[in-house]
């Protein structure tokens, strides 16, 4: 029993090192997402343009690429052309300047529509629209969900809402770990609490669970043991 507290202090600094080498080896390429999970489509006739707006690009998230759901029923695939534009949160179907653009074609029935657009380089902490335009005979068909499913923004075609909301991720050109994305996801969390809790809480609450909690566990076995 007296080797009790120095394997809970063993086991504490593999579980340590563990995560440490797990965060400092994971690379991760999302910038961020809307988190639309794909439910229905929306159909884009020759022409036309569908445009999710405003999307706010969050702080230290800027991206090179934006990845969308697409897909038609002809035998050949839809050439797309996808804008990202400068946008109004207080006017969402106002069109900005254009930030980038870049090209795709869509999936068919039966293959993959998932399509990763390089656009070239978008900065973060700003408020966008990523327009996608039909440029081909054959009508595409962009898959969303409810317009709730991105609870700031929402799609919209001829300047009026389809009640539907796109899947769209943002890429970055070059990967990052997850321990160099650390302070972002605190801060972005820091944005879904009460007044008084900000990133350093997060800070805190991860140190106390990594050292504090073994501590407690070598000092309740070690009054264990003298009783």
């Amino acid at each position: 029993m007296r080797s009790a507290p120095a394997i809970v202090v063993a086991i504490a600094a593999a579980v340590i090192v563990a995560l440490a080498a797990v965060a400092l080896t994971s690379d991760r390429e999302q910038a961020f997402t809307l988190g639309v999970v794909r439910s229905t489509t929306i159909k884009v006739p020759y022409g036309q343009a569908v445009c999710q707006s405003p999307i706010s690009v969050p702080p230290d998230a800027a991206f090179d690429a934006v990845t969308l759901d697409a897909t038609t029923q002809a035998p050949r695939g839809a050439e797309l052309e996808l804008t990202v534009r400068a946008a109004d949160a207080g006017a969402p179907t106002r069109a900005g300047k254009v930030l980038a653009r870049g090209s795709t074609v869509s999936g068919v029935t039966g293959e993959s529509a998932l399509r990763t657009v390089r656009v070239g380089h978008v900065d973060a902490d700003q408020t966008i629209a990523v327009c996608v335009t039909n440029r081909s005979r054959r009508p595409a068909l962009l898959y969303g969900n409810a317009d709730a499913a991105a609870r700031t923004s929402s799609a919209y075609t001829n300047g009026k809402r389809t009640g539907l909301d796109l899947v769209l991720d943002f890429q970055r050109a070059e990967p990052r770990s997850l321990a160099g994305l650390l302070p972002a996801m605190f801060d972005r969390a820091a944005l879904f609490r009460a007044q008084w809790v900000g990133a350093w809480t997060y800070w805190v609450l991860a140190l106390l669970c990594l050292f504090a909690v073994p501590l407690l566990l070598v000092r309740a076995l070690r009054s264990a043991v003298r009783d």
